[in-house]
């Protein structure tokens, strides 16, 4: 049995993302657990905090090219996609929500098909997508990212079992909304929205980076080998309540 301190030992990692604050933490996590790791990020290495080196890139499937050269192959690509055009469904163009979804749900699929063609032959190649609370609840100005969010669900299963005969899992790991949060869903966890999120939280607090880095470690990790197909809630609780308390609003 693979020990916990080692259970990433010669695991080589790619995680994708555009302002991602999750990243970061999570990067740290699978290292201390063995794991070589590279981040690709489309902002400048001057707005993250990160132990390990950034690659800035606005390329999709570059950053797969970079994890290569950079390790040899890859074993787990961990991709978080933001949560795309902010605003109203009257507001918003038709061309602006098409280049947006299309930015989210194809880059998602570009990226996941350049992960696997590098891992076809490994048998235990991981492909992780991160996915935000818009995905089982829907937020007014939201629209882009509410069905961008399902798509990926959908996505994450069409891979998953095509993938399988390459021995790739692919999973999906759903957030809700995080302290500090990332880029997207700030809204909802400061100033007075922070504490009607809690409210909106059964155990009565928000996820921390921490709480959905070790999530994402156990799904892409050994001890997960039998899951794929699947996006995986880590809110505490927060889609399972079906209320608003105090007549919360988003707007």
């Amino acid at each position: 049995m693979t020990s916990a301190a080692g259970e990433y030992a010669g695991r080589r990692v790619l995680l994708a993302g555009q302002g991602s604050r999750l990243l970061p933490v999570l990067a740290a996590e699978l290292q201390t657990h063995g794991a070589q790791v590279m981040i690709a990020d489309a902002r400048s290495p001057e707005d993250l905090t990160t132990p390990v080196g950034v690659l800035v890139t606005a390329e999709i499937a570059r950053p797969v090219a970079a994890a290569i050269d950079a390790f040899g192959s890859l074993d787990v690509l961990v991709c978080h996609s933001g949560p795309g055009a902010l605003g109203t469904a009257l507001e918003l163009s038709a061309r602006t929500w098409r280049g947006s979804v299309d930015a989210l749900v194809g880059g998602a699929f570009e990226l996941s098909q350049a992960a696997a063609r590098a891992m076809v032959g490994d048998s235990s190649g991981v492909i992780v997508h991160l996915i935000g609370p818009d995905s089982v609840h829907a937020y007014p100005a939201r629209t882009v990212a509410a069905t961008a969010s399902a798509a990926m669900i959908g996505l994450i299963r069409g891979l998953a079992v095509e993938f399988a005969a390459l021995g790739i899992r692919v999973v999906g790991v759903i957030h809700g909304p995080i302290d500090g949060g990332p880029v997207g869903t700030a809204g909802l966890t400061s100033g007075d929205r922070a504490d009607l999120t809690i409210l909106r939280a059964p155990n009565g607090r928000l996820a921390t980076a921490a709480d959905i880095a070790a999530a994402i470690r156990f799904v892409a990790g050994p001890r997960a080998t039998f899951m794929t197909g699947q996006a995986f809630r880590v809110d505490g609780g927060w889609a399972s309540l079906n209320a608003a308390p105090l007549g919360m609003r988003f707007q």
